[in-house]
């Protein structure tokens, strides 16, 4: 048999016990007039994330590192354009993503060092 979950349906609300926001879509949108996420992945060791978002929608994303401690943004490069797609590395240090060629197609894989 199934447990019972009460939740009341507020979106502050956690729908299940212990659930908690890692990252927040709708503030990511505020003030904009386009938002979409790409990836959102955890480091191995579950203290950072990394997530890409597209500000613009033309398929363009900016690549964030946060602190899930403290929710700072600990790595962020506005100039930096990539394809949707972001993974960590063996350990904390590093995140691979993919840049676009001029015909706006994946084609260069980048380490970046944290």
């Amino acid at each position: 048999e199934a447990p019972v979950i009460d939740w009341d349906g507020s979106a502050d609300a956690p729908i299940l016990p212990g659930e908690q926001v890692i990252l927040d879509v709708n503030k990511l949108a505020e003030g904009k007039s386009y938002c979409s996420t790409g990836s959102v992945v955890s480091s191995p060791s579950q203290k950072l994330l990394a997530y890409t978002v597209d500000f613009k929608g033309e398929e363009t994303y900016q690549l964030f590192v946060v602190d899930l401690e403290s929710g700072e943004i600990v790595d962020h490069d506005e100039k930096l354009d990539v394809d949707s797609g972001a993974r960590f590395g063996a350990d904390d240090s590093t995140v691979f993503y993919l840049k676009m060629d001029d015909a706006h197609r994946p084609f260069q894989v980048y380490r970046r060092r944290i």
